[in-house]
């Protein structure tokens, strides 16, 4: 059933989100509305009536997130903050060190740069979690990172990451020839096989080739010695 909000109600959501700096959406999720289409209809609605107090004028929001302590009455005790806390970052310790893992023998090489794979790694979970956390976990400054960010990519990285998803693809079973051929017709990239051998070099991969299988030859006969042939010689030239 459809709930029914009285005027003094409406009149007092609208004012909190004149009042506060939260955003349309933020104050429908704060009074439990299904949707912020029920501010702004009933902004609507107040200002036709006149119910709008002289001088309510509609703010400027600033655009971006607000953090959600606004949003909901925090009465959480601050053991249980510090246990959340420690939950989460357990979490994306887990999720860092997955990540870690898949790369760390790519990372081991010495022609490849540790650092930068870890950058790699953050800016892959960057989206999901906090860089602050991201970066305590990884062991590097934020500002390191971030200048990381802000630098230009190689081409040959970028080279790498295409060449590796292709190997990767194929079950570890192209080489550099054939990934080469891939790269000319499937991507419409002209890399000499000079180069792309010295990357896969780098990225420390190489084709699995297949040991071949020799017929073994069943039930072979031995046929019996019917001559006994002698071919031991006592005088030169001669047999005996």
């Amino acid at each position: 059933m459809k709930r029914k909000y009285s005027d003094e109600y409406k009149l007092e959501v609208v004012q909190a989100y004149y009042d506060s700096p939260l955003g349309v959406r933020l104050i429908a999720k704060k009074y439990n509305l299904p949707s912020k289409n029920y501010v702004n209809k009933w902004e609507a609605e107040l200002i036709k009536k006149g119910k709008l107090p002289k001088g309510s004028t509609k703010p400027n929001k600033a655009v971006g997130r607000t953090k959600e302590s606004i949003v909901r009455q925090d009465d959480r005790t601050a053991q249980e903050k510090q246990y959340e806390e420690e939950i989460r970052e357990l979490k994306v310790r887990i999720k860092y060190l997955e990540a870690l893992a898949s790369v760390k023998p790519y990372l081991k090489k010495k022609k490849q740069k540790p650092r930068e794979g870890v950058y790699d790694i953050i800016l892959s979970r960057e989206g999901q979690y906090p860089v602050r956390l991201l970066t305590r976990i990884a062991g590097v400054s934020r500002s390191a990172y971030y200048h990381y960010k802000r630098k230009p990519k190689n081409k040959s990285a970028e080279l790498k990451g295409l060449i590796l998803a292709i190997y990767n693809k194929s079950g570890k079973r192209k080489g550099y020839r054939t990934i080469r051929d891939t790269l000319k017709y499937r991507y419409g990239l002209n890399v000499n096989h000079k180069k792309v051998l010295r990357l896969m070099q780098e990225l420390g991969i190489q084709s699995i080739t297949r040991k071949k299988k020799h017929k073994k030859t069943e039930n072979t006969l031995i046929k019996d010695n019917l001559l006994h042939r002698d071919f031991e010689s006592r005088h030169p030239l001669k047999s005996s």
